[in-house]
């Protein structure tokens, strides 16, 4: 359990731009670092901007149900060098409500905001009663839930990227696609994740990021649900990419419907021929035996399908239930052996 608010020692932080930040006059002229148009002395508009950039409004009402889309758990991360050989592109987003959320041959990934690698940020403004910017008021309740919102979300942030970065092959990913700042060195990064890696634990961060990587099909179909929206983020921009995701399987059955079809006609047009023409009963055998191989071939085929994805649809949802009574079970016997 994080017990000091700051998940590494000072000696470790990876950006030193905020030093000397309880000085009055530096305050003044000091920016927030990776956003230069942000004051550290504006106390509100920092705030407004910590809130955009890491609170996460709708998985946070989607968090209860998370387990119906994912399993539990926050190490269900796969490390960067992983996303390429899953053939996912990484996308850069500035939303914090993607971060981790995949889609067919993509994934995205928030950068780390230089910020939250200042050991002088976290004192400042996240550790409990630290806060020494400028008319900054602890008593002001809106700011007590701004902070109860935003530094459980910072927490679970930061702890992705131990995830994302395993190896140096992930390092030189990272930057490469400007994920993390240019002037780290990959012995200071590990040692700086390794810090946080033990010092946030699940009961430190916001229930979104008790989990990993989210399917953005699968939210858009639960957000009309736990949302009451329409999509969680719209995948498609035109109309015609929309409707293109349907021309795959409708074709497929029409496809089916064409061999079904085809194969009752041969059938059914063999029988004047034979009654016609008594030489062609090798033939009309023939025709009668391939009609009836195709439409056997096609119930085949079709049962298949529905048998594979009824046994995917059933262990999904059986591994997602029993992954829940079992942490159900957990939080209950941890309660009874505390109250002991």
């Amino acid at each position: 359990m994080l017990t000091k608010g700051v998940p590494f020692p000072e000696e470790l932080q990876l950006n030193h731009d905020l030093v000397g930040i309880d000085d009055a006059n530096t305050r003044k002229t000091t920016r927030l670092p990776g956003q230069p148009t942000i004051r550290v002395d504006d106390h509100a508009g920092l705030w407004r901007h910590l809130e955009r950039e890491l609170y996460l409004s709708d998985l946070e009402k989607m968090a209860p149900k998370l387990w119906l889309m994912s399993m539990q758990s926050s190490a269900n991360i796969s490390a960067l060098h992983r996303q390429t050989v899953k053939n996912r592109r990484l996308i850069i987003t500035e939303d914090p409500e993607l971060h981790l959320v995949w889609v067919a041959d993509r994934i995205f990934i928030k950068p780390l905001p230089p910020y939250l690698l200042s050991h002088a940020f976290w004192v400042c403004y996240f550790q409990t009663g630290g806060c020494t910017a400028a008319n900054c008021k602890l008593s002001d309740n809106e700011h007590v839930l701004q902070k109860q919102r935003i530094i459980p979300s910072a927490l679970g942030f930061l702890r992705t990227y131990n995830h994302l970065i395993k190896y140096e092959t992930d390092f030189h990913i990272a930057k490469e696609a400007h994920l993390i700042p240019p002037n780290i060195t990959w012995i200071d990064f590990s040692d700086f994740m390794s810090s946080v890696a033990t010092a946030v634990q699940d009961a430190d961060v916001c229930e979104r990021y008790t989990y990993g990587e989210l399917r953005l099909s699968r939210l858009n179909f639960y957000s009309k649900f736990f949302l009451h929206k329409f999509y969680f983020r719209r995948r498609h921009s035109q109309y015609g990419s929309y409707f293109a995701q349907f021309f795959a399987p409708l074709l497929f059955v029409l496809g089916m419907f064409s061999v079904v079809l085809s194969a009752m006609q041969v059938i059914t047009a063999s029988d004047p021929l034979l009654q016609n023409q008594p030489t062609w009963d090798k033939f009309w055998q023939f025709c009668t035996w391939f009609s009836m191989l195709s439409l056997v071939m096609v119930m085949l085929i079709s049962f298949v399908l529905i048998l594979l994805f009824s046994y995917r649809f059933i262990n999904e949802w059986y591994h997602a239930i029993t992954d829940r009574i079992r942490r159900t079970m957990a939080v209950k016997t941890k309660a009874m052996t505390s109250v002991v």
